[in-house]
């Protein structure tokens, strides 16, 4: 995480710390969907040639009572500060303070084939075990790559029990 988006992610999971992680989650998505989907959105916003309360102005009229005023206060600071193109990272940084701050895993599953539901939850309830967490979050990835087993990756950890790992490292065994 670069030092700017972080401080901004920072700040706001610090307010989120009142209750409403979650919700500020939500709506730091929703913003940040809006701002990458909607090219005239971001555009105007980004545009150093129009005014910064026309900018506000777009804000409110975006969002207005449909988000926490907490992220519309956000997007006023980013505005004001010309930082308003680092949206989605710090969208990005955030989600991963404030699930680390609620104790919440966050986990890509990569297989050659698709896993079913209650494979991924055996996966889920192993690691969420093992890392003590609140709840974890799978994403199954498909890598036709693979020709079997499963390469787990949370955060910057990760554990390859993938077919081609085992054959590599039998191969290492055999030629030592």
């Amino acid at each position: 995480m670069a030092r700017l988006e972080r401080r901004y992610a920072e700040a706001l999971a610090d307010v989120g710390e009142a209750g409403y992680m979650e919700e500020l989650k939500n709506d730091m998505e929703e913003v940040s969907n809006v701002y990458m989907k909607i090219p005239e959105f971001r555009d105007t916003l980004i545009n150093a040639g129009i005014k910064k309360e026309i900018k506000k102005e777009l804000i409110d009229a975006a969002f207005g009572r449909k988000i926490r005023k907490e992220i519309i206060n956000l997007l006023k600071v980013l505005v004001d500060k010309g930082r308003i193109k680092y949206l989605p990272e710090i969208k990005d940084d955030f989600v991963k303070i404030a699930d680390a701050r609620r104790n919440i895993l966050n986990m890509k599953i990569i297989t050659a084939v698709p896993l079913d539901l209650q494979q991924i939850d055996n996966i889920k309830l192993k690691y969420k075990a093992r890392y003590n967490a609140v709840d974890v979050r799978a994403e199954n990835i498909i890598d036709s790559r693979m020709v079997g087993g499963i390469k787990v990756i949370i955060g910057d950890r990760v554990e390859d029990a993938s077919l081609k790992t085992r054959l590599e490292g039998l191969k290492k065994a055999l030629l030592n």
